[in-house]
């Protein structure tokens, strides 16, 4: 695949939030600097998402409040929710259907979120009553640019042209940390979700997102059984227009829930199938699975770059040298890996696990790291651990998780050297790419001198 290209004579699209500033300049704003601060980092996070769907293109482009320009036309508009102050969501202009889009998939939200949505679908009719044209987003661009050039260079326009039920399209703000993308819900004219995209404008998540596209078609088919205990949605579409790459998916069942930790047998149940099925799972070096040539690559280019995080890159290659001597040869039980085996990437509808966010998965890994990494991420994102703290909870759900999958639980220290390995070259990659370095790290060098040791699987006991 190549990289995502963009033209070295491009404009950027003008975006105007409405705080005094475009086009990613931002000044103080009033005299309450609390208050001020606050709704700078909102429109911040905004316009990060903002810049990255909509890049520099070959002609002048607008998104802003107000009127379109004399001599320009609108191309898309968005109702802004739940303010201009506060800009979370964009969402269709008539407020049926974007009260219908709101409570979209409820189940899969937290009991607060999903309040919270009630709420904002109760009040959005009185919302557009009060607030009129006044927080309607507009995209325009110059009359004369003809609607070929305009489709192949605003990627929802472009979305909708590849799917016809979809007539608009909405638009999470949320917070753009190193590994967002910005994700577009594609809606019929009633609000329906009809289906749901993920787009990159940039080299170092648009190899992802095509990555993820070709995982989910390959691994999906082999699921998509009425006795299966995991699905992924089907994929729609996939490709690439002008700057982007991106993917189009099927919506989850309307009725799917939230997965939590207390679901671990049904999600132990689902990784089982995922990884291979009932049969006995086939055993090679771990060094000869595709993942470990995957995850050496990145851990490569990482200590390669030049990072500013270079104690963070010296703990890596120290750890990986480790995992060279030690863990290579080591029979390990292989199938397929999804690499973000994780509470948030999944939901539950009558009794199967829909699972999605594949980018960093692949056809062949070994059996295990999945599961520990539930654990992991359970602790050290859900619920704040530290990196230390996270670690060792995957290695003492070991002996719960692992069994089942038909690993030995000599393995847990490769398997959670390998996880680290595979977390911090990642990091450093997206550091490398101008992305940023992920939050979370802090204690990760102590994590890694720790796990320098070589493995040494327990003596067998003589009859």
């Amino acid at each position: 695949m190549g990289t995502v290209e963009r033209s070295s004579n491009s404009i950027p699209v003008q975006i105007d939030l409405g705080d005094g500033t475009s086009s990613g300049q931002s000044g103080r704003l009033g005299d309450d600097v609390s208050a001020a601060e606050t709704r700078t980092i909102r429109l911040h996070t905004a316009r990060a998402q903002l810049e990255h769907l909509f890049p520099p293109v070959s002609f002048p482009m607008r998104l802003a409040y107000g009127e379109v320009p004399p001599g320009w036309r609108e191309i898309e508009v968005w109702r802004v929710i739940p303010s201009r102050r506060s800009p979370r969501f964009l969402v269709p202009v008539e407020p049926s259907a974007a009260a219908r889009l709101v409570l979209s998939h409820n189940g899969l939200r937290t009991r607060r979120e999903a309040a919270t949505r009630r709420l904002a679908a109760l009040a959005m009719r009185p919302l557009a009553l009060s607030t009129g044209r006044h927080n309607l987003l507009r995209l325009s661009a110059p009359a004369d640019v003809s609607d070929h050039d305009i489709d192949d260079a605003v990627i929802t326009r472009h979305l909708r042209r590849r799917l016809p039920e979809a007539t608009s399209t909405a638009i999470s703000l949320r917070a753009f940390h190193p590994r967002a993308k910005p994700t577009v819900q594609l809606l019929d004219d009633r609000g329906r979700v009809v289906a749901f995209a993920k787009v990159a404008s940039d080299p170092a998540t648009g190899e992802r997102v095509l990555t993820e596209a070709d995982l989910m078609e390959t691994l999906g088919a082999d699921l998509d059984t009425e006795d299966s205990p995991i699905r992924l949605p089907r994929v729609l579409d996939t490709g690439r227009c002008g700057p982007f790459a991106y993917s189009v998916v099927e919506p989850l069942p309307v009725d799917a829930r939230r997965v939590g930790d207390d679901d671990e047998p049904l999600v132990l149940r689902a990784l089982a199938t995922f990884g291979g099925g009932p049969s006995v799972p086939s055993r090679m070096p771990l060094a000869q699975t595709a993942l470990w040539d995957e995850v050496m690559a990145r851990s490569l280019a990482a200590r390669t770059a030049r990072s500013a995080a270079q104690e963070l890159v010296t703990a890596l290659a120290r750890l990986t040298a480790t995992a060279h001597r030690t863990d290579a040869a080591l029979l390990v039980p292989v199938g397929r890996y999804h690499g973000d085996w994780t509470p948030w990437n999944m939901g539950e509808s009558k009794g199967v696990i829909w699972a999605w966010d594949l980018e960093y998965g692949s056809p062949q890994g070994p059996l295990g790291l999945d599961a520990l990494r539930w654990t992991f991420q359970i602790h050290h994102a859900m619920n704040g651990s530290t990196f230390t703290e996270g670690v060792a909870a995957m290695t003492a759900a070991a002996p719960r998780v692992l069994p089942p999958l038909g690993v030995p639980l000599t393995l847990t220290t490769p398997l959670v050297r390998f996880h680290v390995i595979e977390t911090v070259s990642t990091a450093l990659g997206l550091l490398a790419s101008g992305r940023g370095l992920p939050s979370g790290l802090d204690d990760a060098i102590e994590v890694m001198r720790s796990l320098e040791a070589p493995h040494v699987p327990p003596a067998q006991r003589r009859p």
